[in-house]
């Protein structure tokens, strides 16, 4: 009786997932055995960087969890993103901080998530890359659909490749058709660092236009084609427009695809790029590559780039036009970030604050896990303090929290901080790093089927962590 409930949640839970997205977008089937999810996008199954995952290990031993595998990789900050058995991974030739060479070249690699063993790589040239902050890599995290893989590379190689070969069926070059490679480093570009998210037969990537304005564009999946473009026609502030990654919000039963946006936040429809809903003036100053807004049904979170305020809305749709309620405001954060999302589970919002700050010296950059009471925006908890990078994902009452070298498992709790966990000495800290602590460690940790995903700068860690 217990396993035919388990076969019927699971049946239940995949039909959901598929009436949520549509039929081209990431595949996310839950497991029957148990309550495993597959992770086959930025942010994990629901973009927002929790997944429904349960029964997993609520304490480690010393030294953590068990490793099932290390697999060989290239450069890169992208997450891995995981649909079934498979663990797909975008990356690059390692490029010296003070070098551009002229050619340049990214892979696409598909690996087992069972033994870690290589499936598939498939590899394409691109121009040189420019140093600084280009030399971690390729950012955007793939997108898995039921017989494709969608990436982005740094130049702006959009590319559809076939899961289960890795040939590529088309690739959409943004810096050839929308904005080029020179340019983009006239305007102090951080490159193409947005991660594809697909509604239906849409894969859509916000861009930054030679002019300062902003645009999102819609390409269809079949064809590789441009679908449609939205754009906004007014300038960014002064702070400049260097887009993140969409969020998806359901608005009258449409799914949309979602961003701020030219200081309010605006919701487009997949089918023609035309605007659903555009919010009222928000303030945020925007520029390198925020982390998307996090949509929990009605209830939006976002962290601008750098500080205050912290939104926390509602998304009203009772009578008439479509509109965005502010419940709370935070402002007494510092955060200076890029690419941490802040997340709500088990009963609060869950991010982070920088202690000690120093924009010229990455080793003096400390941080902190902060605790929100959900309701309030007060804080209710701040952990000890550690070196950056940060990074943290969460599921099952659980925080897997990433800073320095240093991977712990902290309860998710609004009674205050405690650590279930950890792992030291992730990595040597040397090699394929940016000036300073090695920004690998902002790569987020990925959370699929009882295993946990750990990027680090030539190896992609696989850990155990189902409760068996």
């Amino acid at each position: 009786m217990h396993c035919k409930h388990s076969i019927l949640i699971a049946v239940i839970m995949a039909f959901f997932f598929s009436a949520l997205f549509g039929g081209q977008t990431p595949q996310a089937a839950g497991s029957a055995a148990g309550a495993g999810f597959d992770s086959p996008q930025n942010l994990g199954i629901n973009l927002n960087g929790v997944s429904p995952e349960t029964g997993l290990l609520h304490s480690w031993p010393e030294g953590g969890p068990k490793a099932l595998w290390r697999a060989p990789i290239k450069m890169g900050w992208s997450c891995p993103s995981v649909a079934g058995d498979d663990v797909v991974l975008i990356m690059a030739e390692f490029v010296e901080f003070k070098d551009r060479p002229k050619d340049g070249g990214e892979r696409v690699a598909c690996f087992s998530a069972a033994t870690g063993k290589k499936k598939w790589e498939t590899a394409y040239k691109t121009d040189g890359y420019f140093c600084g902050w280009w030399q971690g890599g390729p950012r955007g995290t793939p997108a898995i659909t039921e017989d494709a893989v969608y990436t982005i590379g740094m130049m702006g190689h959009l590319t559809r490749l076939d899961r289960k070969t890795g040939k590529i069926i088309w690739q959409f070059d943004f810096g050839k058709e929308i904005l080029s490679v020179q340019k983009l480093g006239k305007l102090d570009h951080k490159g193409y660092s947005q991660s594809p998210i697909l509604i239906g037969d849409i894969v859509s990537i916000p861009v930054f236009l030679e002019n300062g304005e902003a645009a999102i564009e819609g390409i269809d999946v079949k064809t590789g084609k441009l679908a449609w473009t939205y754009k906004d026609n007014k300038p960014p502030d002064k702070g400049g427009w260097d887009p993140g990654t969409l969020a998806i919000i359901e608005i009258n039963n449409q799914k949309c695809f979602f961003t701020y946006l030219n200081k309010g936040f605006v919701a487009i429809n997949p089918a023609d790029g035309k605007k659903v809903l555009k919010s009222q003036v928000l303030y945020c100053r925007q520029s390198l590559n925020p982390a998307p807004p996090m949509v929990y049904g009605s209830k939006i979170l976002f962290v601008p780039v750098t500080s205050p305020p912290i939104y926390y809305m509602e998304l009203s749709q009772s009578a008439g036009a479509p509109q965005l309620n502010v419940l709370w405001q935070k402002k007494d954060l510092h955060i200076e970030c890029n690419y941490v999302p802040f997340i709500r589970h088990n009963g609060a919002i869950f991010g982070y604050n920088n202690n000690r700050y120093n924009p010229n010296d990455f080793n003096g950059r400390t941080c902190s896990i902060v605790c929100i009471d959900e309701k309030t925006g007060n804080t209710l908890w701040n952990s000890p303090e550690w070196l950056q990078p940060f990074s943290m994902i969460a599921a099952d009452g659980l925080l897997f929290v990433r800073t320095f070298k240093t991977l712990r498992l902290v309860e998710a709790t609004t009674a205050g901080y405690k650590e279930l966990g950890r792992i030291e000495n992730l990595h040597d800290g040397k090699g394929i790093n940016f000036d300073g602590p090695s920004l690998i460690d902002c790569v987020l940790p990925v959370l699929a089927n009882g295993k946990l995903y750990i990027r680090l700068p030539a190896e992609l860690l696989c850990l155990d962590i189902k409760n068996n």
